[in-house]
């Protein structure tokens, strides 16, 4: 039997399934004398249960979801114990003991403390691999953990909250704490505490006062009271641990994440962190990219503008709110989708900036590439993020890089001024040779375990994407648009590096597979031109200092077909000779 609305769905002798109302369903058993007990093994049927009851006298039923493997185990128990011969006497006070017993670790769950969006896509591989690796069953046992990285931007919060929203009813408590800190870690499982009743919490809400010596023990006595045997269907959820204890030891807010860790062998946790090396505590989903469909509903969804499709006019079908909303061509939606890299928190930004001013998405995109700085300025922040916009995000990130790898923060501040989508070690290992002058970069060139010391402090923060069949990197374009206008900009020095690097990289004719290097090259070259046409850099440092890595532009160009740029680039070595 399965339940749905006002109906319960019977199934025949030949398999097929008929609708009964719940109350005509529960009148026919209400004939049947003999009858004491209802056992419903099926998913949200408390209503069925409540009919049932008040006709039989007894039913238990579920009031959420029940995995499949669940609802078999029960049923291969159940009938099991049915073709015992013994039997098991309880009186009606143990069997109320034993009731109070099992809810005595039942606490509420709450909203309230949590980042709730309104606007959210839900992404199956995510949930199904939560779902998998969490929800608790008798077939297996022991702790469940799972960690969901990624980087800052890509919902890991909001799946989070979805699962919990989704599988409240199969917890018995849901923990939410704040993982940004040791002392947020304190405060989150002291006030959950508070709110569960757990013995050795203070019972006073202003724990805001407390010396942290109290909040110690009080979260001491939580993870005690975690540690329980008989409470063992809980869901810890430890969100946004950002703060990498092995890498910067200075920092006195890190922390190991598994200190905060109940003892027992039972319970489950949900990490979710822009650390990829958190996958060594446990399981780990690296969150992706939502999907250009994806994408374009949740633009829609925040900018209140209805997708149409360009060459009917049809209006798709897409979630929206059950108001007035003018229509927009798909075709300028799917581009501001493209430039913000299908990023979820990007294009909430962009949407509620939209909707707020009455912005179109072509208008939003002119504006995004002539004033980046402007524009995140003047967009409204997020209630429901923590930080208020993905940019502070990445800048806290690129400040704990830099206090403890430099050079990592040095070049993530010259990738601006190159392609996004392509570095391998041979095109900085070739490139530091045209600049000697540039100490982290000749460090960093020196060998490919410098080099790849280097891209793993970006990778420890998400910050940058590795691609293991060129053994290349790349990094998000809405990341490479930050790097530009926040860390990078005004650093003149850093714009005629890149140009050195990338002239220098120019493989000879006389190489073997020349023609593939140079190819990789023109992106780059193409990265760099856009940026010195945008921030004047020649007008204030001259062109005369790169005339030479010009030449080799030029020829690299030329070489490619692309005959206006090259003209362009040799006029450009041509004005740095003649000024020398």
């Amino acid at each position: 039997m399965a339940t749905k609305g006002p109906h319960s769905f019977i199934g025949s002798s030949q398999g097929s399934a008929k609708a009964v109302k719940k109350q005509a369903l529960a009148r026919v058993l209400s004939y049947q004398k003999e009858l004491q007990l209802v056992i419903l093994n099926a998913c949200f049927s408390l209503d069925q249960g409540r009919a049932f009851a008040d006709a039989v006298g007894l039913a238990i039923a579920s009031e959420g979801s029940i995995l499949d493997q669940d609802a078999i185990d029960f049923s291969l128990e159940f009938y099991t114990a049915l073709g015992k011969p013994s039997t098991y006497e309880i009186t009606e006070q143990e069997l109320t003991q034993h009731l109070l017993e099992g809810d005595s670790f039942h606490v509420q769950f709450q909203l309230t403390s949590l980042p709730v969006t309104g606007h959210f896509v839900d992404c199956d591989p995510e949930m199904q691999a939560m779902e998998r690796h969490l929800l608790p069953t008798k077939t297996q046992a022991g702790r469940k953990m799972h960690i969901l990285h990624s980087l800052g931007g890509i919902a890991k919060t909001q799946l989070a909250i979805a699962h919990a929203r989704k599988h409240q009813h199969t917890y018995s408590a849901i923990l939410w704490v704040n993982g940004n800190s040791r002392d947020t870690v304190l405060q989150s499982l002291s006030a959950f505490g508070r709110r569960a009743g757990v013995d050795g919490v203070s019972e006073s809400t202003a724990y805001a006062a407390q010396q942290p010596p109290d909040m110690e023990a009080e979260t001491e006595a939580v993870l005690r009271w975690l540690a329980l045997e008989r409470n063992q269907r809980w869901l810890m959820i430890l969100d946004n641990v950002d703060r990498d204890v092995t890498a910067d030891e200075g920092d006195a807010q890190a922390y190991d994440v598994t200190s905060f860790l109940p003892p027992a062998d039972h319970g489950s946790i949900l990490v979710t962190s822009p650390l990829p090396a958190l996958g060594e505590i446990g399981p780990s989903t690296e969150v992706g990219r939502l999907s250009s469909k994806q994408a374009l509903e949740l633009l829609s969804d925040c900018s209140g503008l209805q997708l149409s499709d360009t060459g009917t006019g049809k209006v798709l079908p897409v979630k929206l709110p059950n108001v007035p909303i003018p229509t927009h061509r798909s075709a300028d939606m799917t581009k501001l989708v493209e430039r913000m890299g299908s990023l979820p928190l990007a294009l909430v930004q962009a949407g509620k900036y939209m909707r707020e001013t009455k912005t179109n998405c072509s208008k939003y995109l002119a504006l995004y590439k002539s004033s980046w700085s402007r524009l995140v300025a003047e967009t409204p922040r997020l209630r429901d993020y923590d930080n208020g916009s993905i940019q502070t995000t990445w800048t806290i990130s690129y400040e704990r890089i830099r206090r403890t790898n430099r050079t990592a923060a040095m070049f993530l501040q010259l990738w601006a001024n190159v392609d996004r989508r392509d570095i391998w070690y041979e095109l900085i290992s070739r490139g530091s040779e045209g600049c000697q002058e540039c100490g982290w970069l000749q460090e960093m060139a020196a060998n490919e375990i410098d080099f790849k010391r280097v891209m793993g402090a970006l990778l420890g923060y998400s910050l940058v994407e590795s691609h293991q069949r060129t053994d290349s990197y790349s990094v998000h374009p809405v990341v490479h648009d930050w790097c530009a206008e926040t860390i990078s900009r005004g650093l003149d020095g850093l714009v005629m590096t890149a140009v050195k690097i990338v002239a220098t990289a120019v493989a000879d004719y006389t190489e073997a597979e020349y023609w593939v290097s140079r190819q990789r090259l023109v992106p780059h070259a193409n990265q760099y031109t856009r940026r010195i046409e945008d921030s004047g850099v020649l007008e204030r440092v001259g062109s005369a200092e790169a005339s030479n890595a010009f030449h080799n532009l030029g020829l690299l160009y030329a070489d490619q077909g692309k005959l206006v740029n090259a003209e362009e680039i040799y006029r450009r070595a041509l004005d740095g000779k003649e000024k020398v």
